[in-house]
């Protein structure tokens, strides 16, 4: 058992995944980032208050390692960001990778720890996702690191370790299954008519549009609702179905219909159709972006490189 535990966790593979993840990762946080400097919003939440700021760093018990080095000024709270934003900058073109990937999860921990309530739960994910790529080799492909290294945008073609790759997949999993678990309101059950994204979608903080019109969708809205639910649940099969297609020559009855039935495929196609339903409909931030950004590490590698082609193929005949 516990060699095969080792073996599920060591197996060698390309680094297409999870160097995806990080390209992924860089570009929402340096958007988010750049929107924040953009907006003029850096002074006033990462200022400290005795520099006209909202945030009271300096107030609390333990006060952010970064204001025991830095000024308190605004000029420090424009630092902070700057650094910030390089870090996602050279994280994404994969330079420096794996110096650049401490900088952003260190520099934008401390935004959060200067002003907790800017501090989303889509960021402390991704702070997550960015410690695991730091002990990945997400920077030997599609980098500037890899370009040095090997002469090659691609990299080398090196096989290396994937239990990266796996404990991504694995944390959402967590994600998700949990989120589903703590939706206990009944409107999210068909005893509360299955209402909740119908809800949700009335609410000026969060809707786009005018929900003048959406009466004539409440089905839709009830079926939207019902997804979210059985894609949530449905995480916490998303190990098994990995497990499953892992080892699909061994006999099971379960195996073969998860299998037949391409559970992870179908999983994978509910999550897009989800996040792209909520970047449409609702102002909830990188939130559906950053999700997606995580995505490319449900696939392995040889998967990507085919997916690839097709569209390569695709395009040459189209052309």
């Amino acid at each position: 058992m516990m060699q095969a535990w080792v073996d599920l966790w060591n197996h060698e593979e390309r680094p297409t995944a999870v160097a995806l993840v990080r390209i992924g990762v860089g570009a929402v946080l340096l958007f988010e980032l750049l929107n924040v400097g953009r907006l003029g919003m850096v002074p006033i939440l990462f200022s400290p208050e005795s520099a006209g700021g909202l945030a009271d760093p300096l107030g609390r018990n333990v006060v952010p390692w970064i204001w025991g080095v830095l000024p308190h000024t605004t000029d420090s709270a424009w630092l902070l960001w700057g650094g910030a934003t390089l870090a996602a900058f050279l994280t994404m073109i994969g330079a420096g990778t794996r110096l650049a990937l401490v900088a952003l999860m260190m520099l934008y921990a401390q935004l959060a720890q200067t002003f907790p309530l800017a501090d989303r739960a889509i960021d402390m994910l991704l702070r997550n996702a960015m410690l695991i790529l730091v002990f990945s080799s997400c920077g030997r492909v599609w980098s500037v690191d890899a370009r040095l290294r090997s002469g090659s945008w691609s990299g080398d073609g090196a096989a290396l370790p994937a239990w990266p790759r796996h404990l991504l997949v694995l944390q959402m999993a967590v994600v998700y299954s949990m989120a589903g678990v703590q939706k206990v309101g009944l409107t999210w059950w068909p005893m509360g008519d299955l209402s909740a994204l119908y809800i949700v979608l009335q609410d000026p903080a969060v809707a786009r549009f005018d929900p003048g019109p959406l009466e004539m969708f409440y089905p839709l809205t009830q079926l939207a609702t019902a997804a979210t639910m059985v894609f949530e649940w449905g995480a916490l099969l998303l190990p098994l179905a990995f497990w499953y297609r892992a080892t699909r020559d061994r006999p099971g009855r379960l195996r073969r219909w998860m299998n037949r039935l391409r559970f992870r495929d179908a999983w994978v196609a509910i999550g897009v159709a989800l996040h792209l339903g909520i970047a449409v409909s609702m102002n909830l931030g990188v939130f559906p972006f950053g999700m997606l950004a995580l995505y490319p590490a449900f696939f392995h590698p040889d998967e990507l490189r085919a997916l690839g082609a097709r569209f390569t193929k695709a395009g040459g005949a189209s052309a």
